[in-house]
């Protein structure tokens, strides 16, 4: 009955708000972009469970006359999957029925003398099935650069690529930080300081809840895809890339991903320009991480 925000556990600046639906008693359509504070968002998104309501095209084309984008999505399609699935069971076929469903939405559109935008069908239960990967390069791809950025940290592992973007995401990030603040040096003879290594731990961690494979989000994982905790955590590299004593271990750490580093992309080696070490360890940080997430994905994926 109220707008309501909720803001995102992982990125601060990240708030996503549930606004109440347009034609009901205290929001009638004439009301509604005023009472919703319509200017302060980026995009909406417009979801619907059956069939896209007068009242739902009508805010579609005030939010155009406002240049804002919108998104319309169908959700639940598995089990309009499964119902005609069961109804019809020799003649079911799944790429029809969806297409049958997107064609609907789209004659909506039509029936109101509107060209029909995109439609995204999805399922909550199976987000990476339907059209859930390409709605979220479409919001993604929309957004101006650094709020992509975020946005693009806060969505879920549900197949590699995303993994991945969020990875080259990630990695333009440590470099233009490290561009920033001059961090543009030869590499120098002395060890990593115990600073350094404190600032080490505390963005392992920070990459390790973006990329969900920090305690909290493993135990969420384990109980979803049935799989003890104990044994994902045996699946993952990244919680021990710093449980090492003495600068030695470090040192060789460093050292090893630096050649294995410069071998891969020919990079800073080549022109004889290199960053503080602790950034070239960010770097490993973030393929660990990556990687990890990936391995989650693969190990829950196959049992769900």
């Amino acid at each position: 009955m109220m707008r309501t925000s909720y803001k995102h556990p992982k990125i601060e600046t990240l708030i996503l708000w549930d606004l109440p639906g347009i034609g009901t008693m205290n929001f009638p359509p004439k009301d509604y972009l005023e009472k919703v504070n319509f200017q302060e968002y980026d995009f909406f998104i417009i979801v619907s469970s059956t069939r896209f309501t007068k009242n739902e095209l009508d805010l579609a084309k005030a939010i155009i006359s406002m240049k804002k984008n919108y998104y319309f999505v169908r959700t639940k399609v598995d089990i309009d999957l499964q119902n005609e699935k069961e109804s019809k069971p020799r003649t079911f076929d799944r790429e029809k029925t969806l297409q049958q469903i997107r064609s609907y939405c789209v004659n909506t559109f039509s029936q109101n003398n509107m060209d029909a935008p995109q439609i995204f069908l999805i399922s909550n239960r199976h987000l990476s099935d339907y059209d859930f990967p390409v709605l979220m390069d479409t919001l993604v791809k929309d957004l101006p650069a650094q709020k992509r950025h975020n946005l693009m940290l806060s969505l879920p592992n549900i197949t590699e690529a995303a993994i991945d973007r969020k990875h080259k995401s990630m990695q333009q990030t440590v470099w233009l930080q490290a561009c920033k603040a001059g961090l543009l040096a030869t590499v120098p003879v002395v060890g990593i300081l115990r600073d350094d290594v404190e600032k080490l731990k505390e963005k392992l961690n920070h990459y390790r809840v973006l990329f969900g494979v920090d305690d909290e989000s493993l135990e969420v994982m384990a109980k979803d895809s049935q799989v003890p905790v104990e044994q994902l955590k045996k699946l993952i590299k990244s919680p021990y890339l710093l449980e090492t004593e003495g600068e030695a271990t470090l040192r060789e750490m460093f050292l090893k991903y630096l050649e294995k580093f410069a071998s891969a992309t020919g990079g800073p080696l080549a022109t004889g320009l290199y960053f503080r070490k602790t950034y070239y360890l960010q770097h490993l940080f973030l393929d660990t991480v990556t990687e990890d997430a990936k391995v989650l994905l693969r190990v829950t994926h196959s049992k769900n």
